[in-house]
C-alpha cells in the first residue's frame, strides 16, 4: 500500500480524506 507520507507531502486536502479512509 501506498505510505500516507508520500500522500500527505501534497498536502491535498482531498487526498488526505482519502489517506484516512485507506487507514
Amino acid at each position: 500500500m501506498i505510505k500516507p507520507t508520500k500522500l500527505l507531502a501534497h498536502g491535498s486536502a482531498k487526498r488526505r480524506r482519502l489517506i484516512r479512509l485507506q487507514y
